[in-house]
């Protein structure tokens, strides 16, 4: 029984190691989330059109000021960013919930 009891502890102390190590990994990716988000806030804020460039997704969807839905991120950044359309003078994000899914491709 002793064999079987010491391949069982080591048995549960893997999972606990793999299920820390997903803890952990999860932390850091809402880090970086948070971090990613907070580097878009600021840029907008800036009209920083390099940084929102390599922010957003090329298939990046806004809602305009104009009232127009506005697909992709190129029209976003040329329309509406660098004209100057879009100009904060104050930005502040919440963001409330982060769920991981699995990876999801860089």
């Amino acid at each position: 029984m002793k064999p079987i009891a010491g391949v069982a502890i080591s048995l549960l102390c893997s999972v606990l190691t793999v299920t820390d190590l997903r803890g952990q990994s999860r932390t850091s990716d809402e880090a970086m989330v948070r971090s990613l988000d907070d580097q878009e806030r600021r840029a907008a804020l800036n009209r920083d059109v390099a940084s929102l460039d390599r922010l957003w997704s090329d298939e990046f969807v806004v809602n305009a000021p104009n009232n127009q839905v506005v697909v992709g991120k190129r029209a976003v950044l040329d329309t509406f960013v660098a004209s100057g359309i879009i100009n904060f003078s104050s930005f502040e994000m919440q963001l409330e919930f982060v769920r991981i899914d699995g990876s999801t491709p860089q």
